[in-house]
Formats: C-alpha cells, structure tokens, sequence
C-alpha cells in the first residue's frame, strides 16, 4: 500500500471512530483496568476528590453521567429536587490515582435504578461469589475478568418521606484491590 493511500486510509478510521464515538455512550463494563487517567479521561469534565485514608489515591465524578453505561443500561437517574428535603443524583467516579484508573463507583439513590443494578449484574455476572444480607443492608461480590464487583444496598433510606434503596457498586482491578477500595469507600 502506498504513503497516499495509507494516509487517506488512517484518516478514514479516525473519522469512522470519532462518529461511532459521538453516537455512542462509554460501556465502562468493558473498560479493562489498570487504563492511563489520560486516555479514559480525555475531554471529560470531572470533579477531583483526594482519599482521606490512603495517599496519592483519588476519585474522579464524572460531570455527565448519562454519557456512560453499564452492561448497556443507564443510571444516571435523580430524585427531583425538593426545598424541603434532601436530592440526590446518581454518579459515577472513576478510582485511581493521578497516572492510571483501576476502576469506578456507581451511586444510585433510587429504588427503581437499585433493583435495576443487582438485576444487571445477576443477568451479566450470574450467582454472586458471596452475599450476606445485614438486615437494612445487604451486599455481594462477584469476581470476573481480573474485575471485583461489590455492591453495597441499604434499605433503611428515607429521601423525601419516602422509603427507598440506596446502592453503591464499586468495580475494582483485582490487582490494587485493598488501596482502591479504602479510597472510594471513604468518598461515599
């Protein structure tokens, strides 16, 4: 293939991925951590938090939510604001530090996205590997591709008089587990 054609070939390609890239949202299911902060953060606006328990660890929310997906579902849902009582919406942070993100957390203050999100990982990820039920809380865990999922539901959440499931699933690389789970845990 000749200079010419392979230019006219390679800018084809980026034309091709930039409009699949604008039509489409982020599947962060896929996303195989650790990935440079750089490259998955790239023209996105988000928010900076430090770890309050472990150095050099750091979250970043995401201002746009509902550019993202998991396991093609969205939750960027919210609870409408009410003057009198507390709001909430949905969000994503991506963990890691100020080089490479291992992985993320996904808050949800909804009943309806709550049981959406367990329903979601029992379809893609099957029977969780462990599961205790705490009485106004539960969790579970499951482990795939290198990937931990913990997922975190309490059920003794009143927003706005009215009763609800809170959720928070962190998706963490297996490999920096401990560091990343102290860190994201202590933001929420």
């Amino acid at each position: 293939m000749e200079k010419k054609e392979l230019g006219k070939m390679i800018i084809l390609i980026n034309i091709l991925l930039l409009l699949i890239s604008c039509n489409n949202k982020v599947e962060i299911s896929d996303i195989d951590f650790p990935v440079k902060k750089d490259i998955l953060l790239k023209n996105i606006k988000y928010r900076i938090d430090n770890s309050i328990y472990v150095a050099g660890v750091l979250t970043y929310e995401v201002n746009q939510f509902n550019d993202y997906k998991f396991f093609n579902e969205n939750f960027d849902a919210e609870i409408e604001p009410n003057s009198a009582t507390y709001c909430g919406k949905n969000y994503l942070r991506f963990i890691g530090n100020q080089e490479v993100i291992n992985g993320f957390q996904i808050h949800i203050w909804t009943k309806e996205e709550s049981e959406k999100i367990l329903n979601t990982l029992l379809k893609n990820l099957g029977k969780p590997c462990f599961e205790k039920d705490g009485g106004f809380e539960k969790y579970f865990i499951w482990e795939k591709s290198n990937k931990i999922y913990i997922l975190n539901q309490g059920y003794d959440v009143i927003i706005q008089d009215k009763k609800t499931i809170e959720s928070d699933l962190l998706c963490l690389n297996a490999n920096n587990l401990i560091n990343v789970a102290i860190s994201a845990t202590s933001n929420t």
